[in-house]
């Protein structure tokens, strides 16, 4: 069934490549991501050579695409988060209330 539908091909790829960078320790980065871009962009661009390995071009392709793409946003996410050098010191922070809430028929403002 795998073997006769290109799209099946192209969703075990997406997976493979979307389960890959979470089995990673660390983040790739930028270069590695623009890589594997380029590597997708150019099996893409080898689909024309005619055969049963354009089933597999798709799934690499796929697979390279995910694998970026998860890799860049568990990198943007990363950058969200507190710097490690603080871990185990005492941070104080101070914060103004500007304002109450706003109770009103349509909701709490």
């Amino acid at each position: 069934m795998l073997a006769s539908r290109p799209g099946l091909w192209a969703a075990a790829g997406w997976l493979a490549g979307t389960a890959w960078p979470l089995q990673q320790a660390t983040v790739a980065g930028p270069l590695a991501q623009g890589v594997a871009v380029a590597g997708a962009a150019l099996l893409l661009v080898l689909l024309v050579a005619p055969g049963a390995t354009a089933r597999v071009w798709v799934a690499l392709a796929a697979a390279l695409l995910a694998w970026a793409a998860t890799d860049w946003r568990a990198q943007q996410r990363l950058e969200d988060r507190l710097d490690p050098a603080l871990e185990g010191q005492t941070v104080w922070v101070t914060g103004v209330v500007s304002g109450l809430p706003v109770w009103r028929a349509e909701g709490v403002r």
